[in-house]
């Protein structure tokens, strides 16, 4: 990390909207103590065609919200990043804090998600009704390219945990990481009932 801060994803965020960066595929802004202001600043830019080859976003181990996960929602809806294929908010190791209302609006933008195979949101603030209308929508052939789905330490509950259980009986070549820390004592049987897609995750 190389604390960019605000100020300096802002100036990465001009600098990509005078120049562009039409080959970059790759963008890691973890850790780096960026909150809405700077990660909303970049979204705007991506939203306006910064960076169309984008395929693998990471921003774990910041301070972000729910406005930012909206913020990007909306740069996703422009169509803008169609070949993006990880998406890393939050790793086992360090989160943000975006909820349920950042959440949905990123499920909302799985229509425009069609390469998507890996996203990461763990250590954020999850609760059971973000994890049962992300269940929902995978279900029902959101990010119908996704792979990997990684939801440790949230506060998903019980009624989370029965979603994600019925995900993965309708997409079984789903892989799910550990789920327990901060959910409830049924994510034990959870982790049980994923077998092999989720033996292999950390």
């Amino acid at each position: 990390a190389n604390q960019l801060c605000d100020d300096g994803v802002a100036s990465l965020s001009r600098a990509l909207r005078k120049q562009g960066a039409s080959s970059l595929t790759r963008l890691d802004l973890g850790w780096n103590q960026i909150g809405d202001t700077g990660f909303c600043d970049l979204a705007r830019a991506l939203a306006d065609g910064a960076a169309p080859l984008l395929a693998d976003l990471r921003v774990e181990g910041n301070m972000l919200t729910d406005a930012s996960a909206l913020e990007l929602a909306s740069a996703l809806r422009h169509g803008v990043l169609p070949y993006l294929a990880v998406l890393v908010l939050g790793t086992e190791i360090g989160g943000n804090c975006i909820g349920d209302a950042g959440l949905d609006s990123l499920v909302g933008a799985f229509t425009f998600m069609q390469q998507l195979k890996e996203l990461s949101i763990s250590n954020n603030q999850i609760s059971c009704n973000g994890a049962v209308a992300l269940a929902n929508a995978l279900c029902l052939g959101g990010a119908e390219s996704l792979e990997r789905l990684q939801l440790q330490s949230n506060l998903i509950g019980e009624r989370g945990l029965q979603a994600l259980e019925g995900l993965h009986e309708a997409r079984e070549s789903l892989a799910f990481s550990w789920l327990p820390q901060r959910c409830c004592p049924g994510a034990v049987q959870l982790v049980d009932c994923l077998g092999a897609g989720a033996a292999g995750s950390p």
